[in-house]
């Protein structure tokens, strides 16, 4: 099946998903979830603070992706591929965040359509934020158009005269912001080490791609603070 046709097939899967009854819907594990992290938390948390990579446990040991939209598992297999390490359905709260690193308390959501309430998610993002979490925010669609749009892993796409594209990748894609996280959070190195100019620039830009994810967050505490 060429790129082109399987993405459409999990467009349309999203647009079913984002609008079922969640009603008829199997209700979710949360107590599940929470049981496995009550179980795990420790030694996840001893394996991030002494490291920024690896899981420190089997992340096959429970099965997250029974409760995942497509998005969510598009996500979750680029994170698997990925140097983040952000565990799925992380509980915060009363709060899920669909993926985060409890160590660092950085979180990414991913925003389908008829789940989320801005209003709602402020103020669940302000929570978040008084206890130290970061949350980065991604529609839906941006993620499951990756399939057309992830660069090829060679040197050919992380060039100085590849700007643009490099720009619209990092800025548009569900992968861009894992990239983008993997540089800012989790120490990877960036590209261009022999070019200052164009090493700046990717710098601005990954800056302002994790602002613009972060925006309804900052808006939130922006409102706190200010007394709104």
């Amino acid at each position: 099946m060429d790129k082109q046709k399987l993405t459409k097939e999990l467009l349309g899967m999203v647009e079913a998903y984002e609008n079922a009854d969640l009603s008829r819907r199997p209700s979710w594990r949360g107590e599940e979830i929470r049981a496995f992290y009550n179980r795990e938390s420790d030694a996840i948390l001893k394996h991030q603070r002494a490291q920024r990579k690896g899981w420190g446990i089997d992340i096959n040991s429970f099965r997250f992706v029974e409760h995942m939209s497509p998005a969510e598992q598009e996500m979750w297999l680029a994170i698997k591929c990925s140097q983040t390490f952000l565990f799925p359905e992380v509980p915060v709260l009363k709060y899920f965040i669909d993926f985060g690193h409890l160590h660092l308390r950085v979180g990414l959501e991913v925003d389908g359509k008829d789940f989320h309430d801005q209003q709602l998610d402020m103020a669940r993002d302000l929570e978040l934020w008084q206890c130290g979490w970061v949350i980065f925010r991604i529609p839906a669609r941006e993620v499951l158009s990756d399939l057309n749009r992830a660069p090829e892993e060679d040197d050919d796409f992380w060039h100085p005269n590849n700007l643009d594209q490099i720009q619209d990748f990092l800025t548009s894609t569900g992968e861009g912001l894992l990239r983008c996280l993997e540089w800012r959070f989790f120490g990877q190195p960036m590209p261009f080490h022999d070019s200052q100019r164009e090493r700046a620039f990717l710098s601005d830009i990954v800056d302002s791609t994790l602002k613009a994810r972060n925006q309804l967050q900052l808006l939130a505490v922006a409102q706190y603070e200010s007394g709104l």
